[in-house]
């Protein structure tokens, strides 16, 4: 992760974002991703949650004057990645709720072999 560029580094690529969320599970190991510790706005206590509220207002502001982008990751070795799709959801509507989702890009990568893997085999893409 190149936090100066906001260039996220993923195996066959690059992504850029304005603004990174990594969900690394049910335990917070920040330190194992190097500068997540340093760069991350967290949702371990309630005032970390204040923080993100006011994170989440300034890409609302920042989406008016000029796109933003959003970039949920899935990280290598993450057993519970559930909540961040919960989060990347509510994100999405919440932004609608603020009339800005037009204005925000939202990406979500995550290393499993299929989205949502970790629920288990019963859920399958279905194409009828």
């Amino acid at each position: 992760m190149d936090s100066v560029r906001r260039m996220a580094h993923l195996p066959d690529f690059e992504v850029p974002y304005d603004y990174l969320v990594i969900a690394t599970g049910a335990a917070m190991r920040a330190a194992e991703i190097p500068g997540l510790a340093d760069h991350a706005v967290t949702v371990w206590s309630a005032e970390e949650m204040l923080k993100l509220r006011e994170q989440y207002r300034r890409i609302v502001e920042k989406a008016r004057e000029r796109g933003q982008k959003l970039l949920f990751v899935v990280p290598p070795n993450n057993l519970c990645p559930g909540p961040l799709y919960e989060m990347a959801i509510m994100t999405d509507t919440w932004l609608r709720e603020q009339d800005v989702r037009e204005s925000v890009e939202i990406t979500f990568t995550t290393v499993e072999e299929t989205y949502l893997q970790s629920l288990g085999p019963r859920l399958k893409h279905n194409n009828h």
